[in-house]
């Protein structure tokens, strides 16, 4: 049912100056035994009190999930959004604390507060990827606020319909304010033009060469594209 992982001990020690010894034998004792419950089920509940050390319990797991699995992909944590900025600041710690750099240097972690930064972390090369992300509860459910992505859909919608040749023109001219992009308009009036005219796995490239500040990611997940061009005109039309 499960997968089996070996903890190991000799690579992440959660014994550090900020916990005794006896608190990080148990806590290790505990990752060990998640990772061994993990073979026979797909989950498990860990629950202690306060400041018990649940949160390097879990990372400790996370990261020799990763460690042992690297093609396997990110491990994703989930987070309550009360946490969202915690989680990573923890990370920081239990990774200059905890983790062997020689065998664990290359680990590394980022938040996703959006369906969309999630997809773009996952749109990663592999050399690139982070092998852990952190994921707020409720980002997949959130209304799409992303600019490009919002852009890109209306590209997909106008695309090859000559009747809307009227719409196409006026969204070169308003398309920085629709956006709230309007600062782009001074330093680039045919940018718009130009994204419209090339498909958005090429964004990434045009921005840069506009010096538009943007991630190194392209600005809208492969993902996404892929969705897009999936879909019928119609389909864009009813929605």
């Amino acid at each position: 049912m499960g997968f089996s992982i070996f903890y190991p001990g000799g690579v992440i020690r959660l014994s550090t100056d900020r916990v005794s010894k006896e608190d990080a034998e148990r806590q290790e004792r505990t990752a060990q035994e998640i990772l061994r419950r993990l073979e026979q089920q797909p989950g498990l509940i860990l629950a202690d009190e306060v400041g018990m050390g649940k949160t390097f319990v879990a990372m400790a797991v996370a990261s020799a999930i990763s460690l042992a699995r690297p093609e396997d992909g990110p491990i994703i944590v989930m987070v309550p959004p009360s946490l969202k900025q915690k989680w990573p600041k923890d990370w920081s710690v239990f990774f200059e604390k905890c983790l062997d750099q020689k065998h664990c240097g290359h680990l590394d972690a980022a938040l996703a507060d959006s369906g969309v930064a999630l997809l773009r972390l996952l749109d990663d090369p592999d050399d690139k990827r982070k092998e852990i992300i952190f994921l707020t509860h409720g980002a997949l459910d959130r209304s799409l606020t992303d600019e490009w992505v919002k852009f890109a859909l209306i590209r997909r919608a106008l695309l090859r319909r000559s009747s809307m040749g009227h719409v196409r023109s006026a969204l070169r001219r308003f398309a920085g304010r629709l956006l709230r992009r309007h600062w782009i308009d001074r330093k680039n009036p045919d940018l718009w033009e130009r994204l419209l005219d090339n498909p958005p796995d090429r964004w990434g490239q045009i921005l840069r060469r506009a010096e538009i500040p943007i991630d190194d990611d392209d600005p809208v997940p492969q993902a996404l594209v892929d969705a897009m061009e999936g879909l019928s005109l119609t389909t864009f039309w009813k929605l």
